[in-house]
């Protein structure tokens, strides 16, 4: 649950050609977690990590063949 509050200690003054703001502002933020954070089992950042290093290596070995000078 988040809930925010904004409190002024001073209120704002009008006259004919003047405006004046509230001098003093207070913002409150709280914020209650509902419940435990999750936490990703080993398995999944394994693959994870598995996936972004296959795709990293297609990458890598694209960029290398195009730049590689063709051999006669």
């Amino acid at each position: 649950m988040t809930s925010f509050s904004i409190t002024s200690a001073v209120q704002p003054t009008t006259s004919n050609s003047l405006f004046t703001a509230a001098s003093s502002y207070t913002l409150r933020y709280t914020y209650t977690p509902s419940g435990p954070v999750p936490v990703p089992e080993p398995g999944q950042v394994a693959a994870s990590l598995l996936l972004l290093s296959g795709i990293g290596a297609y990458v890598f070995i694209k960029r290398r063949k195009k730049s590689a000078p063709a051999a006669a």
